[in-house]
């Protein structure tokens, strides 16, 4: 226990609290750092009234406090004086993190409120004048007595400092640095239950606001950054309708087309207005697309909000796929250097090129950097530096930036590079550091497992891709296992990809830009200008079927795991044995196909058919565990069954 009055440290000084906590009922007011058995008492204190406001109080003496002008509350018994913060703090939402600070020289308080998985905010400042009261207030977190308080045993973890802790806000008042803002991302620590990305407990699913989660999504690839008439929110959104929890994009790509409409990409089938993480040069030779070269030491800012501009458009993406409850994936390198020819001349378009504005002329220099282990881009740029070291100094300033950007909405995580298919040159240990080191999740080929958060791999072109999955799920240290491309891309084939991945235990992201009906089928169709448009939507329906199946319907996916040796052949099962199965039948299958329930002896099992391709149950029915059943699926087509123990009891350990 503290006295304000007791310890000269708290004595009328500049000092913070940064409490993480969380709120409950809203018909009790509580408080932070407040006399124990009463409201009231000089000194600083922070109340919770009933509602989910947030009040100030520094002093209860009207003659030495200004009552602010952002919300005012005054009563005689006893004397009271607070200003309500702009921000309210969040009833039964997880743990949230509230920061209070006083800077006794400039007679400012300021309160930061934020959820762990959103951005921290600055939701009060005001100045006092007058002196700063000093009475005998024991620094108490809670109204314990009456019980039942907003704050009372809720409390994670309290941090008391004797200074104002600094902080940086932008324009909306997000907190963007600073050691407030350093706080805020060090908020899953230990003491503070997680909200953030990662992977489950059990290491090979994904754990997003701590629930685990089988992410099968839809990957925008390298057009949702590189076309600004791309409708990524209608995008978004259409996902998040179906269900879907995931959505991937590339970093950049640079647009490959020329102004003079002699060369057209023939998935937008016009000149379209193209963008990159650098802004273009006001002057000077154009580029190979016969704008202005791009300037590598200016990144494409544009005005707040502005989504016709690389970062305004990244951090609207992420934040609204936050808002919506989805997972972004963010693949950083290379933005498609691959192909130096006349029939594929990606090279000669490349931000990196010399003709374009950069610095080099061989297209597999751009994954070759100076000092592996060794950071450079705090240092200031020199057209003397060799060729890898300008490399460096632009791909770290790049992925700090990524990272600065989108770190805040705790639901982004990044893969090294596309495809794996061209050298990755020197960059592949050096970057995973890099990001992890920030705490950002990094997802990279299965070679680096036991250096990344997650991994992926190639897997099988045919449609059925279990057993490629099941060796993948299997391998130790457990990581999420991620397939970000591969074939097929249309019709039934697509769907039994889907399917066979998920009961394998892996995350199926569909690359949604080639190969399927027509050359304008996919995430093209989200801009109104491309001729001949076509979302192909049917398969964001069944990508939502499958996703509402494993996230929505099974309630403990941390504890199931591949089991392939209790069902019939052409038919596949994810199960925690005995407590909970989804089994997959393939289409053209047996009709009926056996499932051992032997370990679910004595249980009494809820069963329900679910159709892949309209996302619907069939009349439940029950079996008794203890043998090997037949079951008889309604069609010849694919089928899935979810089996529960009618207790419900799933288990709480994780599958290994």
């Amino acid at each position: 226990m503290i006295s304000i009055a007791t310890d000269p440290q708290m004595r009328g000084q500049s000092f913070t609290w940064d409490l993480w906590f969380e709120a409950g009922r809203s018909t009790r007011h509580g408080r932070i750092c407040a006399q124990i058995d009463t409201v009231g008492g000089a000194g600083a204190e922070i109340i919770g009234p009933s509602g989910d406001q947030l009040g100030v109080r520094i002093n209860n003496q009207a003659s030495v406090f200004d009552v602010p002008t952002i919300g005012t509350r005054s009563s005689s018994s006893p004397p009271d004086h607070w200003g309500t913060a702009i921000e309210t703090f969040h009833r039964n939402a997880g743990p949230e993190h509230l920061v209070f600070t006083h800077d006794a020289s400039r007679k400012t308080v300021r309160i930061f409120i934020g959820l762990e998985d959103q951005a921290l905010k600055l939701s009060f400042e005001s100045t006092y004048t007058g002196s700063y009261g000093v009475s005998d207030v024991p620094l108490a977190i809670g109204n314990i007595p009456p019980a039942g308080r907003v704050f009372a045993g809720r409390v994670y973890q309290f941090t008391y400092y004797g200074r104002a802790l600094t902080y940086e806000v932008d324009v909306d008042r997000n907190v963007t640095g600073g050691e407030v803002h350093a706080n805020h991302l060090a908020g899953d620590a230990a003491t503070v239950p997680s909200t953030k990305l990662a992977a489950s407990p059990g290491g090979h699913y994904i754990s997003y606001k701590r629930k685990p989660l089988l992410l099968v999504g839809d990957s925008g690839t390298q057009v949702v950054m590189q076309n600004v008439n791309v409708n990524y929110r209608q995008w978004i959104g259409d996902c998040a309708d179906r269900g879907i929890r995931a959505v991937h994009v590339w970093s950049f790509t640079a647009p490959r087309q020329k102004q003079d409409s002699s060369k057209i990409e023939a998935r937008y089938g016009y000149v379209y207005p193209g963008i990159t993480p650098w802004a273009r040069k006001t002057s000077g030779p154009n580029a190979t697309d016969q704008l202005e070269q791009w300037d590598l030491q200016t990144f494409d800012e544009g005005s707040r909000g502005d989504s016709t501009h690389y970062w305004p458009r990244l951090r609207d993406l992420c934040s609204y796929a936050a808002s919506r409850g989805m997972v972004v994936g963010i693949t950083v390198f290379f933005g498609w250097p691959k192909h130096d020819s006349s029939s594929r001349p990606d090279w000669s378009y490349h931000p990196l090129n010399r003709v374009n504005g950069g610095h080099l002329t061989d297209n597999e220099d751009v994954a070759i950097i100076a000092s592996p282990g060794t950071e450079v881009w705090q240092e200031a740029w020199s057209d003397s530096w060799p060729a890898a070291k300008k490399t460096q100094w632009i791909w770290e300033r790049f992925a700090k930036k990524l990272i600065d950007e989108t770190a805040a909405f705790g639901n982004v995580f990044f893969v090294f590079m596309d495809e794996h298919s061209y050298s990755d040159g020197n960059m592949e240990h050096h970057f995973a550091a890099f990001f992890r080191s920030r705490g950002m999740v990094w997802t990279d080929q299965g070679s680096m497992r036991s250096t990344v958060d997650w991994v992926y791999e190639k897997v099988t072109g045919s449609d059925d891709k279990n057993a490629d999955t099941v060796v993948e799920f299997n391998r130790s240290p457990a990581r999420p296992f991620l397939m970000l491309e591969k074939g097929p891309y249309m019709g039934d084939g697509a769907r039994e990809s889907i399917w066979t991945m998920a009961v394998g235990g892996g995350h199926y992201l569909f690359h949604a830009d080639e190969r399927q009906e027509t050359v304008r089928t996919g995430i093209m169709g989200y801009d109104p200008y491309v001729p001949g448009g076509d979302k192909g939507m049917y398969k964001r329906d069944w990508l939502g079927h499958a996703s509402r199946m494993f996230n929505e319907h099974v309630t403990d996916l941390d504890t199931m795991a591949p089991h392939n040796e209790l069902s019939s052949s052409g038919t596949y099962c994810l199960a925690d044995p005995g407590r909970v199965y989804v089994v997959y039948s393939k289409s053209g299958s047996p009709t009926a196909f056996e499932l051992d329930l032997s370990q679910a002896a004595g249980k009494m099992l809820a069963c329900r058919f679910y159709d892949p391709r309209k996302g619907r149950f069939q009349p439940p029915f029950q079996l008794r565990g203890g043998g090997t059943v037949t079951l008889t699926k309604p069609g010849s087509e694919d089928w899935a069954v979810h089996i529960l123990r009618v207790d419900g009891r799933e288990s709480s350990r994780p599958a290994r």
